[in-house]
């Protein structure tokens, strides 16, 4: 299996488990929407909100360092996993009392309260999850954590259903949760052992502790970036309430299937940056531009679709007349993804080039940015305002972060003139929806995707010579299927 070959796997695999969530969430959503209103969607969101950030304490940044260095020297996997699993086990005791102390500082009502304290429990078995999920990466077998992801995520999602109808509320939302990591981590840790990745249990204090030092500046990193993400929820709450926050989850939920999409890939790509840096550094920045490429390819059509159909698709979601002004959120949201990507794409090499110490700088820079950006426009445009301010904190973090990596690697030659083929086809959709903006969604979307790809092609965003070589792999691995299928 060649080097694309195995990206598109793994991709595919990780792609497979975003899908998954993103189903689950958003069926979650939609359904929390209609039968309980805004105001429990917004607690759903915060619960889901908290355990993003207090996991990334939890992993205490390890889980991408290990996967790092296994995936440069396999032999080395049982003694990361042993005591990354151990070290990630107490930081997620030490992360479930911060939890508990921000919880008490910001007075939530009684019923979101207890539901953040039973969501502590969640930390642990993510802590144990991660692990097991490390080193499944990188020995590129992400297809296990995929099954995993699917198991759990289906049992999620009926097990939520049930709690609900039988009336255990936010309460129950959070017990799920907790199960839900757990089934995943006993997947994990079976694959990793009965898959021999590791040997019998050692624990080495010194080495917890050195990895501990070396992930120091990968968990602000982490850390930064989940704060990055769900710090709009965070402030609309505390200024807004609860209601607004369901309500522009409602439109986050929409554009959050392409945030997972991100990163899937860069998780899928990113033990093979790790590779390519050690083994030939060219072929790591052809890597890379050409994901910028790509990644602007599929993100413009995206932006523009949503743009021009907004409220359709949100009437057509949600079907309730009060969540109407998700529409204007969808509709600035989803102009993020294109430089959430790209700064995805960056700080991934600046950490595959070891260059997790300024990668950590940059991130903790682009939170401070966000903070500001968030507080100042939620403030006067209430969630309007955070949606814009989440395009401009990520311009902010691609201006940062590219510069960086051009010091730490020098030249990317990113391929514009193709971007700006792409940029002129997607305004070309963008006209013919305008144009037909009387039709019915089912008629504009299609015709807009034909419109793009058929455009995308005659202006040359996509060369002849990437075309023919991702045929060739495809037909390669169809070939392969259909010989093994036979055999």
């Amino acid at each position: 299996m060649n080097t694309l070959q195995r990206l598109l796997k793994n991709t595919v695999a990780m792609s497979a488990t975003s899908a998954l969530r993103l189903g689950v969430g958003l069926v979650l959503t939609v359904y929390i929407a209609r039968e309980l209103g805004a105001t429990f969607l917004g607690k759903y969101t915060l619960l889901v909100a908290y355990i993003n950030i207090f996991q990334i304490l939890s992993e205490a940044g390890i889980p991408r360092l290990a996967t790092r260095e296994v995936a440069r020297t396999p032999h080395e996997g049982g003694r990361y996993f042993w005591n990354a699993l151990a070290t990630q086990l107490a930081c997620s005791v030490l992360a479930s009392f911060v939890m508990i102390a921000a919880v008490e500082l910001l007075g939530y009502p009684d019923d979101t309260t207890w539901m953040l304290y039973l969501a502590t429990g969640a930390l642990p078995t993510y802590a144990a999850l991660i692990a097991g999920q490390a080193i499944l990466q990188a020995h590129e077998r992400m297809e296990i954590s995929t099954l995993a992801e699917i198991i759990s995520s289906v049992g999620q999602l009926a097990a939520t259903i049930i709690v609900l109808r039988l009336g255990y509320g936010v309460v129950g939302l959070a017990l799920v949760k907790v199960l839900g990591f757990a089934l995943i981590a006993v997947v994990n840790l079976l694959a990793v052992w009965r898959l021999r990745m590791v040997g019998r249990p050692q624990l080495d204090l010194r080495f917890c502790w050195k990895l501990l030092r070396e992930a120091s500046n990968i968990l602000l990193m982490a850390l930064f970036g989940a704060v990055l993400l769900r710090l709009d929820v965070l402030i609309i709450v505390q200024l807004c309430g609860e209601a607004v926050v369901g309500i522009y989850n409602a439109a986050y939920q929409l554009v959050k299937a392409s945030v997972l999409l991100v990163w899937a890939y860069a998780d899928a790509i990113y033990p093979l940056l790790s590779r390519f840096y050690r083994e030939n550094a060219g072929r790591m920045q052809t890597a890379i531009a050409a994901s910028l490429q790509y990644g602007a390819i599929a993100i413009l059509p995206l932006a523009v679709g949503v743009t021009m159909l907004a409220s359709p698709v949100i009437l057509l979601i949600y079907g309730n007349g009060s969540f109407v002004d998700a529409a204007g959120a969808l509709r600035l949201l989803v102009w993020h993804l294109l430089p959430f990507f790209a700064h995805t794409m960056l700080m991934r090499a600046l950490i595959a080039h070891d260059r997790q110490d300024l990668a950590g700088r940059i991130e903790g820079l682009v939170v401070g940015a966000a903070a500001i950006y968030q507080l100042t426009l939620v403030y006067f445009f209430g969630m309007m305002g955070a949606a814009v301010a989440a395009s401009l904190t990520f311009l902010t973090a691609v201006f940062i972060s590219s510069r960086s990596l051009l010091r730490a690697a020098g030249r990317l030659d990113v391929p514009w003139r193709e971007i700006g083929r792409a940029v002129a086809a997607a305004a070309g959709m963008g006209l013919v929806l305008w144009l037909i903006r009387g039709a019915g969604l089912w008629i504009a979307a299609p015709v807009g995707v034909l419109v793009y790809g058929i455009l995308a092609l005659a202006l040359g965003a996509v060369s002849a010579d990437d075309r023919r070589r991702l045929m060739q792999t495809i037909s390669r691995r169809s070939g392969a299927h259909d010989r093994s299928s036979r055999g």
